[in-house]
């Protein structure tokens, strides 16, 4: 069954009381928790490389914000055509192996993020065109009839 767009297939949501899964198991780990973080550390020492890695990660986890630095043509940022030239950019980036996909992925939400800007301005603008030039052929409709 497919479900249509806009419509959600819970439209009451979760029910409440409801108890996460992750939060039901976590309980059951909470009794052994002294037991089980001595015993990773134990492998740990051990020479266990997955167990080092949690501990790793555990105490220096991955920066999450760090700065993107990239070569990228200096283009006029309010114009549609210039983000496709930066859009190509980023590819290109990524295949020289100078920027992660993951972080081409985090540009190119910006990018994506200034196209809607520039698509909304735009909208508007000719909107504003429209009703203009529709309210001139209104009065100018109204001095003919006057007339």
């Amino acid at each position: 069954m497919k479900f249509q767009k806009g419509i959600s297939g819970c439209p009451s949501g979760r029910p409440k009381g409801i108890a996460d899964k992750r939060v039901e198991l976590r309980k059951l780990l909470e009794p052994n928790a002294k037991a089980l973080v001595e015993k990773i550390i134990e492998l740990a020492l051990a020479g266990d490389i997955n167990a080092l890695r949690l501990c790793i990660e555990r105490l220096i986890p991955r920066i999450k914000n760090e700065t993107i630095k990239f070569s990228m043509p200096e283009l006029d940022l309010t114009k549609a055509q210039s983000l496709l030239v930066i859009g190509s950019a980023i590819l290109e980036a990524v295949a020289n192996g100078d920027i992660a996909p993951e972080h081409a992925c985090h540009i190119a939400a910006l990018i994506e993020g200034q196209r809607k800007t520039i698509e909304t301005s735009e909208l508007d603008a000719r909107i504003t065109e429209i009703e203009h030039l529709f309210n001139l052929r209104k009065k100018m409709e109204k001095k003919d009839a006057t007339n």
